[in-house]
């Protein structure tokens, strides 16, 4: 009896001090608060995944062109973390700790940013990179405001040296999202009493009014006209993103995987598990679909889809489930915990190699791996106070040392000098800068016969020198470059250098892709006219005076591309000729052109307009003419953003200053005719100072008519007969197909701009009107013979509007 009773009550005493234990367990875990988020694998895979396809759409947008949006998914998981720190201190500390947030803020990333930064400037003050922005955005990457410094560029639209801290807008951005994030959590905790509970739910108030005042900002702005970069780098447009990264932590703070009380897998649980799958799955579908969002729907609300599309990836990525794991392999997370200077490094060394083409990109790559991994091991853990051997310098001295090291950063920035502009980049507001010199006076003398000819290119010089060679009219050196078929085998290639007594130097290429230096960014069309301006420039150059004939075979000469963009630098120069799509006529046109004086000519032609304006000027050459040519891919003289039916408003900046162009070739040319070929841009909607002017208004109406009328005063200051030639509608939309590829140059708006052409003709003497239908579309317009993709003229096409025009041109 007694032994029993002894056991039981030894066994009541274990029972009760088990539950003591478990109530002094449950106890401290309330004091303590819920778990910690702590270090989760799946977060730093989708870091890995999201720098990388970043890096992947700067060396080549081709590659993933849903990779705007991976900043979105920087954006919500950054706020993410930063909120769930502060509501751990609000919990853990009684506060949110300001001192100790920032210190650790600055930590992780001043001291990366500051070398990757004072590198940059040092290759900018040896002349290494060329861009007139590096400096200036140099400071603004130390002084947290590098987006703003770069509201006036055109991050879509690039200058031929890109802005190797281009990318640092993004840093600039976050920073401002933590120094938001910080105030709203100590305003809430201050009004709500210290109440935990109370400063989520308020937490989750202003994120909600954030993010609609961010979706409300981003459409206001692109309603008003605001620039791409003011758009797309804007911290107010971006907030979207960091209220849904506060909104997720304060709703799911403690409660991380979204398990039950019994730690199995719920309903929410397996709806974000499927809806992350899903979500993957579509992303590759659209990216191998080649779909590009747009600015336009990026502001029209895509940015609030892209921030909600995040948040689910940052969910999903945390937890420790299926997902979790397979995220969270190693390469991914290596590239995860790399991620801040696989970013910092990834843009100044493309820019840096990409010229030199796949090997190039290649090269730039695996730099940035090595950079990315000596600034991880000798940088940035050093500085870290949650590494080991971390926390290098004391706080009370580490802070002060980094305001130190920003100023000393920015003054040198301010120190070094910009590098020059190119003479041919676009100002700020979008407008060519003109060069202070005047291009080169027309030949005013006989060139002795024999013409002294040096022909140099790749395999067509092979061909066309021994052609000319065979003319009596001709004395030939030729140089041809056989190897010349990609741009690595032409690497080692000089530029032409005319052998002593020249008269003229003949470039015959089949692609001038093999010489132009690589785009980085497919679709800057201004990088890559920049880039093939720069090749011009450079073989000009080193011919010198000599004129210049430019012979393309026919069938390389009427891409839309870099080799429009070098026929029309080499027409620039009135002393130069760009012989026409017959290679039988090359020798006549070419003897002819620099066998008989400029100023002999009995009448002096001037074409203007754009691409299509180029097209038939490469086959005009009436008889008893001089023609210069001046057309420019692109230029109009129509306001604002153009608005297409298919893709949207297009806000790339004007690709000529058409007043200042066409004034200044009046004045040196001094021509007894203009031809202006319009109409392929002025038949779109215009948005103007956040107004809409739609085709057929009287608004838009009055709009083109008071342009072109303006444009007409100007080509007919000198005293010269103006021909302008409306272009025919586009044979597609003219054929009346229920698909129309190109709506805007149907057969419905183009009598609507003939009609204000002709009525601004009637304010300026001496302009002819003429409708270029009357020569393309007999029968009708769908002829793809004369104009193989609907707008531009084949040779033939040119010819027959060559003939349309003449006898106006030339009156019997």
């Amino acid at each position: 009896m007694d032994r029993t009773s002894h056991t039981m009550t030894d066994t009541t005493v274990r029972v009760v001090r088990a539950r003591s234990r478990a109530r002094a367990q449950q106890e401290s875990a309330r004091a303590a608060g819920p778990p910690r988020l702590g270090h989760r694998p799946g977060l730093d895979a989708l870091r890995g995944v999201a720098v990388m396809s970043i890096v992947a759409y700067h060396a080549d947008p081709g590659w993933f062109s849903l990779a705007p949006g991976s900043l979105d998914v920087f954006f919500v998981l950054s706020t993410f973390l930063v909120t769930t720190v502060l509501l751990d201190s609000l919990s853990r500390r009684g506060g949110p700790q300001g001192r100790r947030f920032f210190t650790r803020r600055a930590r992780r990333l001043a001291a990366g940013l500051a070398v990757m930064v004072a590198t940059v400037l040092a290759l900018v003050a040896v002349g290494v990179y060329k861009s007139p922005e590096t400096t200036r955005t140099a400071v603004g990457a130390v002084l947290l405001h590098a987006n703003v410094a770069q509201f006036s560029g055109d991050y879509f639209a690039a200058f031929a040296e890109r802005n190797p801290l281009e990318h640092t807008w993004s840093l600039s951005v976050e920073e401002h999202f933590y120094l938001a994030t910080f105030l709203v959590v100590l305003v809430l905790w201050w009004a709500t009493r210290r109440n935990l509970r109370r400063t989520r739910i308020g937490l989750l108030v202003v994120a909600a009014g954030v993010a609609v005042g961010s979706v409300l900002s981003a459409r206001h702005l692109l309603d008003g006209g605001a620039t791409a970069n003011r758009m797309y780098m804007g911290t107010d447009t971006r907030a979207v993103a960091a209220a849904v990264g506060v909104a997720v932590a304060a709703a799911l703070w403690g409660r991380w995987d979204l398990k039950r009380s019994d730690g199995t897998d719920g309903f929410a649980s397996r709806i974000v598990s499927w809806s992350a799958w899903t979500l993957f799955i579509g992303i590759i579908v659209a990216a191998l679909a080649r779909w590009y969002p747009t600015l336009e729907w990026f502001a029209s609300g895509g940015w609030f889809v892209s921030a909600l599309a995040g948040a689910l990836l940052v969910v999903a990525a945390g937890r420790a489930t299926t997902a979790g794991r397979v995220s969270g392999n190693a390469a991914f997370q290596w590239a995860g915990r790399r991620s801040y200077g696989i970013y910092l490094w990834h843009l100044p060394l493309l820019v840096l190699l990409a010229e030199l083409g796949t090997w190039g990109i290649a090269a730039a790559l695996v730099g940035t791996f090595v950079a990315a991994e000596a600034s991880h091991r000798f940088v940035e853990r050093p500085f870290r106070a949650d590494t080991p051997g971390g926390g290098v310098l004391p706080d009370r001295l580490f802070v002060p040392g980094v305001v130190a090291v920003c100023i000393a950063v920015a003054l040198v920035a301010w120190a070094v000098p910009e590098p020059e502009r190119p003479a041919w980049a676009l100002e700020a507001d979008g407008s060519d800068q003109v060069a202070a010199e005047a291009p080169p006076a027309p030949p005013t003398t006989l060139p002795p016969e024999p013409l002294d000819v040096f022909v140099w290119g790749d395999v067509a010089a092979s061909v066309v020198g021994p052609e000319l060679a065979e003319d009596d009219r001709f004395e030939v050196t030729t140089e041809a470059h056989l190897e010349c078929v990609e741009r690595a085998s032409c690497e080692a290639v000089d530029p032409p250098v005319p052998p002593p007594g020249t008269d003229v130097v003949v470039i015959a290429i089949t692609d001038i892709k093999a010489f132009d230096p690589p785009i980085t960014n497919v679709l800057d069309i201004m990088g890559q006219i920049a880039r093939t301006r720069a090749t011009y420039d450079a073989w000009s150059a080193t011919i010198g005076d000599v004129p210049i004939a430019l012979a393309m075979p026919p069938e390389a000469r009427r891409g839309v591309d870099s080799a429009l963009h070098f026929r029309q630098f080499t027409a620039e120069d009135p002393k130069n000729l760009v012989l026409g799509a017959e290679p039988a006529e090359w020798p006549d046109a070419l003897y002819e052109s620099y066998g008989e004086s400029v100023e002999d000519a009995p009448r002096k032609v001037l074409v203007v307009g754009d691409s299509v304006a180029f097209s038939l000027a490469t086959e005009f050459r009436p008889d008893g003419t001089v023609v210069w040519d001046q057309s420019r891919h692109g230029c109009d003289p129509s306001p604002g953003d153009r608005v297409a039916a298919r893709t949207g408003r297009d806000r790339t900046p004007p690709v000529c200053d058409w007043r200042t162009d066409w004034a200044r070739a009046i004045q040196e040319w001094d021509p007894e005719v203009v031809v202006w070929h319009t109409g392929t841009w002025s038949t779109y909607d215009r948005i103007i100072d956040g107004q809409t002017y739609t085709v057929g208004t009287p608004e838009w109406h009055d709009m083109e008519r008071d342009v072109h009328a303006e444009a007409m005063q100007i080509l007919a200051s000198g005293g010269a007969e103006v021909i302008v030639a409306v272009v025919a509608p586009a044979w597609e939309t003219a054929a009346g197909k229920p698909l129309e590829t190109t709506p805007e140059e149907s057969a419905r708006r183009m009598p609507e701009l003939l009609s204000a052409v002709q009525e601004a003709a009637e304010q300026v003497p001496g302009v002819t009107v003429v409708d270029a239908s009357e020569a393309i579309c007999d029968p009708d317009c769908n002829r793809p013979e004369l104009r193989p993709d609907g707008v531009h003229y084949s040779a033939e096409g040119a010819q027959v509007v060559s003939a349309w025009l003449a006898p106006l041109v030339v009156p019997d």
